[in-house]
């Protein structure tokens, strides 16, 4: 492994990906991160505190994840390509446009297949849980108003753009280099040499495996935060019904598994960059879905 093309293409994606959710984390005044989250729902209001808890653990985790799947990437033969040929001053517009159909197609297919978590059936609680949302701002509650502005993130048009740059990158740097590119070189060093290319058989073992994982934590989190957050809006929205484990396991598998999936072979394929491009078409392509089918799904 080549330590100085390491250590420069550590730096641009772990400082662009900081430097990013720094930006959104200022911006939309609403904590992402577990610890943050928790200082939330515990009743503490957005501050220092909060943007200091925020801001550790984001520079941690990409920092542990950056450093762990690109180390594992490049044993393995994955990684950034592009990225790769730019800082090695080769070529890199022919991978560019390479990747641009492929992405854009699995993006799309993904917006489309997870359109389907939208779909009444899956929100038994939605229309009650609306109508008695409802009521409670029409009696023009201060402590319900309060309690909304705390938990609810400052959109703006730069926070929105951030956010559709960053998210992008974040998922492609935990799902697809962290999680894949770690399972795979696990997978490669228990079955042959960790330092040889692995076949498809551990690629695609690996894309399935992660992808469990993703989805498992996606589930196990959710539910967590659902939790908390209804007790935290207990006493003013006290009639306010739990949501159905099952639909929330099937509105996450509708999305997390497809995602996981052609996600995982953008990257082992073609790379991060391929990666990358195909959330950011599935976020554009599925909100203009959503937009356009509005009334359908609600």
């Amino acid at each position: 492994m080549d330590k100085k093309l390491f250590w420069r293409e550590f730096g641009i994606l772990w400082g662009l990906s900081v430097v990013l959710g720094t930006i959104l984390i200022w911006l939309a005044h609403i904590p992402d991160t577990y610890f943050a989250m928790r200082l939330l729902l515990a009743g503490h209001t957005w501050g220092p505190l909060m943007f200091a808890v925020e801001e550790l653990q984001t520079v941690i985790v990409l920092a542990v994840a950056v450093g762990i799947g690109l180390a594992a990437a490049h044993a393995l033969g994955l990684g950034a390509p592009i990225l790769e040929n730019l800082l090695s001053r080769r070529p890199a517009v022919s991978h560019l446009r390479a990747i641009v159909v492929p992405a854009v197609l699995v993006g799309g297919l993904i917006a489309v297949i997870g359109l389907t978590a939208l779909l009444p059936a899956l929100h038994p609680n939605r229309h009650i849980s609306h109508e008695l949302a409802a009521k409670a701002v029409a009696m023009n509650s201060p402590r319900l108003l309060q309690k909304v502005e705390q938990t609810s993130s400052r959109v703006t048009s730069l926070s929105a753009v951030v956010e559709y740059i960053y998210g992008p990158i974040l998922g492609a740097l935990i799902g697809q280099l962290f999680c894949v590119s770690g399972v795979a070189w696990l997978l490669a060093k228990a079955m042959r040499d960790p330092s040889r290319p692995p076949g498809r058989d551990v690629l695609f073992w690996a894309i399935a495996i992660a992808t469990a994982i993703g989805s498992a934590l996606d589930i196990l989190g959710t539910a967590e935060t659902n939790r908390q957050l209804q007790a935290y809006l207990s006493d003013v929205l006290p009639n306010m019904p739990a949501e159905p484990i099952w639909s929330l396991v099937v509105r996450h598998l509708f999305g997390s598994i497809p995602a996981g999936v052609g996600f995982g072979w953008l990257y082992v394929r073609y790379g991060l960059e391929a990666a990358i491009l195909g959330i950011v078409a599935a976020a554009f392509i599925g909100h203009e879905l959503v937009l356009h089918f509005f009334t359908f799904f609600y």
